[in-house]
């Protein structure tokens, strides 16, 4: 394949990650996953941001640990894309990524950023979960009353 096909292929693969995320549908969840291995950023990118669009999908967390090794990636804007939407996702499972992105000396103020915002909104989806299980029964969920 030469230059101007791979170009053209890579253009493609965009528009179909962007089109994805668009939808909203979480059965494209599999397909961006495989574009977040392109060999081009920007598909990488657009399919780090498509993910970061579909959080209302049930199959969501499947991302995290691709979205995860994409916060390394060599590309800042495709780090900072990933970092987004592991921030919405809200996965605890995240945080160690998002950790590391914030303490690498080396990073920029817009990945510190958003790796900051992204572990402060998991943290506090976290702490919201915990009062929430703290107000159930722990055995069928219903609301316990503090009699």
């Amino acid at each position: 394949m030469n230059r101007r096909q791979q170009q053209a292929e890579a253009e493609q693969a965009r528009q179909r990650a962007l089109a994805l995320g668009e939808a909203g549908d979480g059965t494209g969840i599999p397909e961006l996953l495989g574009h977040c291995h392109h060999p081009m950023a920007a598909v990488r990118r657009a399919a780090a941001s498509a993910l970061g669009k579909l959080t209302p999908c049930a199959e969501i967390g499947t991302a995290v640990p691709v979205l995860a090794e994409l916060v390394q990636d060599p590309h800042q804007q495709v780090r900072h894309y990933a970092i987004v939407a592991l921030g919405r996702i809200g996965h605890e499972s995240a945080l160690p990524a998002l950790r590391d992105a914030s303490q690498n000396p080396a990073a920029s103020a817009v990945i510190l950023g958003a790796a900051l915002a992204a572990i402060t909104r998991i943290a506090g989806l976290a702490a919201e979960r915990q009062a929430a299980a703290a107000g159930s029964c722990a055995r069928c969920g219903r609301a316990t009353t503090p009699e």
